[in-house]
Parts: structure tokens; sequence; C-alpha cells
């Protein structure tokens, strides 16, 4: 396969998080708890298990050093053998909690939940997060503390005739150019979200719910329970660049059947009518 530009320095990301997983012994966390401490959340499926320390490497190898990083996966694999790599991660500060598997959206209900006062960050497990992912988050956040502040989103457009959401597919993608603060951002996971405490509605945990109406799209349900608390969203730069993905690990990726095949539109709908919420979008 011919490499390109891009697609090499993807490679050689890979390559130093497969190394320093595998043989680094630095610490990844902080050594004293801050006052305000942050916890880096993130999941994964059985099919990424044993991928899944390329992505856990890159966090644990930020400028801006997390309180604690934790790795929620299901009671299903508790009885396996980790992979080597999540095994010497773990002396360097991650840590792996088993419990019900409830989707995407263990990546963040367990945290905030056992976390409620804890500055609450999620982070993909396909995604190849750079040094200062992390400091940028927090800094962003510092400027604007009452907001969920994001590195990716999306900007919710509106039908004015239809009082309703356009299609996901026709809102300003990406939002670029766009900085300040505003109920209609829609932060995608993708790039990293920093939840403030009581920045969502405790309704965030109504699992019978989220089941039922948007079962795949945990970006989703946080967003309408930003909405429904009343809390803006906010990006860390105004212009975004996509972030490089561990290869091998689309193959059940659910973004693509979210959003290409308009399970997202499905969802949204579900949950705006549910709550009320298109009158929130003012903001």
């Amino acid at each position: 396969m011919k490499l390109n530009a891009r697609t090499f320095r993807q490679a050689l990301l890979e390559f130093r998080c497969e190394f320093s997983a595998r043989f680094s012994r630095k610490n990844g966390v902080v050594a004293t708890r801050n006052k305000r401490p942050i916890i880096v959340s993130l999941t994964t499926i059985p099919e990424r298990l044993g991928k899944v320390h390329i992505a856990v490497e890159g966090l644990l190898g930020q400028t801006r050093q997390p309180d604690k990083l934790v790795l929620w996966l299901s009671e299903g694999l508790k009885n396996k053998v980790l992979p080597l790599p999540l095994q010497k991660q773990i002396c360097r500060g991650l840590e792996i909690q088993f419990v019900e598997d409830i989707g995407p959206h263990t990546k963040a209900i367990y945290a905030l939940k056992h976390f409620a006062d804890w500055r609450v960050v999620t982070a993909d497990d396909d995604v190849l997060y750079p040094r200062n992912w992390l400091r940028d988050l927090i800094a962003a956040h510092e400027r604007e503390p009452d907001c969920v502040t994001c590195h990716r989103a999306h900007r919710m457009i509106v039908d004015k005739d239809a009082g309703s959401l356009r299609p996901y597919t026709q809102w300003d993608l990406l939002a670029q150019g766009y900085a300040e603060p505003s109920m209609r951002l829609f932060p995608t996971g993708v790039g990293g979200v920093l939840y403030p405490p009581g920045t969502l509605h405790s309704e965030v945990f109504n699992q019978t719910v989220f089941r039922q109406i948007c079962p795949t799209a945990d970006d989703v349900w946080f967003k309408a329970m930003s909405l429904l608390q009343g809390v803006r969203c906010q990006k860390v730069r105004p212009l975004f660049a996509e972030l490089p993905l561990v290869r091998g690990t689309q193959q059940n990726a659910l973004g693509y059947r979210n959003f290409g095949g308009g399970l997202n539109d499905v969802y949204l709908r579900a949950v705006f009518e549910r709550y009320d919420l298109y009158r929130r979008l003012a903001g």
C-alpha cells in the first residue's frame, strides 16, 4: 500500500504509542490530586480490546496530566486476560473498572455518577490524541467555566418554517470559524468533551430512557442533557483539524451508522420531542 504524508504520520504516531505502551515507565497521571480534579474517561468494545492501548497511550502522554484515567470495560471481560500493554499501562496510572455495558454511554455515565464533583473529560478509544489535547481543553474551559467545552462540534441548524432541526447532514459541520459559546453547538465525542460538575441535568442517568430512544448515540443524549440544564457549549478554538484514527478500528464504528444511516436524526427527534428542547436553542 502506498503511503501518503498523512497515513505515514498516522503510522508513525501509532508506532510511537505502541512502543511507549510496551516499554515506557513514565506515570501518566498526577502524583498529587488537584483541588479541582479531572478524570479522563473512556470505554471500548471487545473487538478493540487488542488496540485500545494505542489510544490510552496518547492519553497517558499528555503535557497536562489528569488526576485519573479510567477505562470502563464490560463485566463480560472481567475474567479475560488483558493484553500485555494494558497491564503495563495500569502500572503507570491507568485504572480499569468493570461495569454493566450500556453501550457508548459507558464512556461518561459511570464517571459522571461516581465522580460527580470532578470535571469529567471523555475520550474515544480509536483516536490518536495530540500531547496538548487535554491542556488546551482545560485552558478553554477555564475561560468559560460554566460551559461544556469540546474540541470538535457541529452547529445545529433550525428549519424556521418547520420549527424543528434540519437533518444532521445539513448542519454547519465542524462549525469552522465559530468561537463563541452557544446552545446550538453540538459536541462530538471523538474530539474530546469536558463536562464541569452540574452542566448536565440529573435525567442524564435515566438508563431506561436513553437505552430506548438513543441507544447508540451518546453525543445526542449528552447534548440533550446540557440543553435541559440550560448550559451552553463552546469549542476550544474556532478552527478544527480532524484527529488521526487508529488503523483497523473502524469496522464497527457507530459514527458511520448514526451519521450516514440517518440514525442521528431519529434519535435527535426523539429526545427533542420528549424533553421539549427546541425552545432551548435560542441561546
